[in-house]
């Protein structure tokens, strides 16, 4: 192993190459409209303008009802949309801006972290290859990809901070530091920041089996600090944990009925049929690596059984990693932390541990990048020229020619993030079957104006979904645009018949009512559910507090 000292090139012109190459890269799409999912998810929450709210995130009891799916933990990445929005304002060129700078950083960080394992162009041949991926359309077009980005930025400077620490043998005080609010983004910015924990296993591993081939000029004796490591890590974990807990709880309940659209279908589902689903979100994740399709839509139409093609590939691409990871564990190989980080990613992705909102998603996939561009490098540095620089610069040309295909991927996939009707039209039109981008599709094309389109597909959707919430609530807003009173009407009866089965669903309902002023409709909704669910404490709470609101009310 090795430090890599500052240098005008590694410090100032790379990072600033890797700027010029992604903002030619995402140039076009900049300044693009919001994406719908923008606007659920980042713009109208109330953590964008409100610093009580804001401040309530990170340890408030109550979660917002109007979070759709299941609550999410992320206060870091809150407070970071909060801080675009007071320095630059409310718009797409300042948010995604901030949103390429942050994947700026995060390839600098690569090349960083594996500039203390291999040679400097290799380590640098490698961030640029990652970060012209097309995967990361996901994380620069759509706002809430932000989190992830967040996140695998605090993994990678905890891990370089660690890393640097096994090297001189002990924690100063300014890496200690580092690591430490390292591991306060990673984790405050999305729950896969828990793949540090492994992470830190892994380095700390291989660092006391470590050998000859951990440097390519140079052998420094290690003396790691286990105990110094894991009182950094405490306090992060333990505020996490504490605050996820008393914000959203463990394992929060989802807030939508589990089989209505817009959320993980896994949740809900038994432990037999999630098994198939995670070794088909294997295939996905190898797929996406390396034949990436940087669409929006990523969640399938039925979860995927066991006579599925993807779920066979999904096991023999987990049987590979894992003959991999053991491999390069007993041989303590580097790149067995790529590996472990993968690993970490997948298993949280799953949800087999911790409620996930999202079923697989390219906003997931980073990770996934990063471990397979690791892999890469250390092969290259590994088969390459016996002479080190010959070796380095040889390995600029395939870097270069892989960042030019990835490049033109990016570049082609584009236009489909000119808009919302764009980008749900591009997933509609190749998987036209599929619920949820037909959902995604009408709901894009009423927002236009477009109600009779979004009108058939919507009929078309509640034949395969008869008590979608989503759906009704979409008849009803497109039949009363379209003049159609009777149908919506009757869809309206249907949509509260359909949302108080659920009582968190109803209660979402009414809140979604309550905020957009329609008090009346909220006010029936509450009642219905009371009268359902005569127990529900929450309900009958809101129910009082809308009383108050209202100037009068019958009952």
């Amino acid at each position: 192993m090795r430090i890599v000292r500052p240098t005008l090139v590694t410090h100032v012109l790379m990072p600033v190459a890797l700027a010029a190459l992604l903002l030619g890269l995402y140039a076009p799409m900049l300044n693009r409209p919001f994406m719908q999912h923008d606007f659920d998810r980042v713009i109208n929450h109330a953590s964008l303008t409100d610093p009580q709210a804001l401040a309530k995130s990170f340890y408030h009891p109550e979660p917002d009802l109007a979070d759709a799916g299941v609550p999410q933990y992320r206060p870091v990445s809150d407070a970071s949309f909060y801080l675009n929005a007071v320095v630059t304002g409310v718009n797409p060129l300042s948010f995604r801006l901030v949103n390429l700078a942050l994947l700026t950083v995060a390839g600098y960080l690569v090349a960083l972290w594996l500039g203390g394992y291999t040679h400097s162009s290799i380590a640098w041949a490698a961030a640029f290859v990652f970060v012209a991926h097309p995967i990361h359309l996901n994380t620069i077009g759509d706002l809430a990809g932000r989190a992830n980005t967040l996140t695998l930025i605090g993994v990678l400077a905890f891990a370089t901070a660690q890393h640097h620490a096994q090297i001189i043998g002990r924690w100063r005080w300014h890496t200690a530091l580092i690591a430490f609010v390292a591991a306060l983004v990673a984790l405050g910015s999305s729950q896969t920041g828990l793949t540090l924990i492994p992470v830190a296993w892994a380095q700390f591993y291989l660092a006391r089996r470590h050998g000859d081939h951990w440097s390519h000029n140079t052998r420094v004796e290690v003396t790691p600090k286990p105990l110094s490591t894991a009182m950094i890590l405490a306090l992060p974990v333990t505020a996490y944990l504490v605050g996820r807990t008393l914000a959203i709880g463990w394992a929060p309940e989802p807030g939508f009925d589990p089989g209505d659209l817009g959320i993980n279908p896994m949740i809900g589902s038994t432990l037999a049929q999630k098994i198939p689903a995670c070794l088909s979100i294997a295939f996905f994740h190898a797929r996406q690596v390396f034949w990436p399709d940087p669409g929006a839509n990523q969640t399938p139409a039925t979860l995927p059984l066991w006579g599925d093609r993807s779920v066979w590939l999904g096991a023999v691409v987990l049987f590979v990693a894992l003959i991999l990871l053991v491999r390069l564990l007993v041989k303590s190989r580097w790149q067995a932390v790529a590996v472990v980080l993968a690993w970490a990613q997948y298993l949280i992705v799953c949800g087999l541990f911790l409620p996930v909102r999202d079923y697989a998603s390219n906003h997931t996939v980073g990770p996934m990048v990063l471990a397979a561009v690791m892999v890469l490098a250390a092969w290259r540095a590994a088969h390459g020229n016996k002479t080190q620089s010959r070796n380095a610069a040889m390995a600029l040309v395939p870097a270069a020619a892989l960042v030019l295909i990835l490049g033109l991927v990016t570049v082609k996939s584009q236009h489909r993030w000119r808009s919302s009707l764009t980008l749900a039209q591009a997933d509609y039109e190749r998987q036209p079957e599929n619920p949820v981008a037909m959902y995604d599709y009408a709901t894009a094309m009423a927002s236009v104006g477009n109600y009779a389109g979004a009108r058939a597909i919507y009929e078309a959707l509640l034949v395969r979904r008869p008590y979608s919430t989503q759906v009704l609530r979409g008849l009803v807003a497109a039949c009363w645009s379209l003049g159609r009173l009777d149908e919506a009407d009757q869809y309206a009866r249907r949509w509260e018949e359909s949302a108080v089965r659920d009582p968190s669903v109803a209660l979402r309902e009414a809140d979604l009512a309550r905020r957009e002023g329609r008090l009346d409709y909220a006010r029936q909704m509450l009642v219905s559910l009371t009268k359902a669910h005569p127990d529900n404490e929450k309900a009958r709470k809101a129910l009082d507090e809308l009383n108050l609101a209202l100037p009068f009310h019958l009952e």
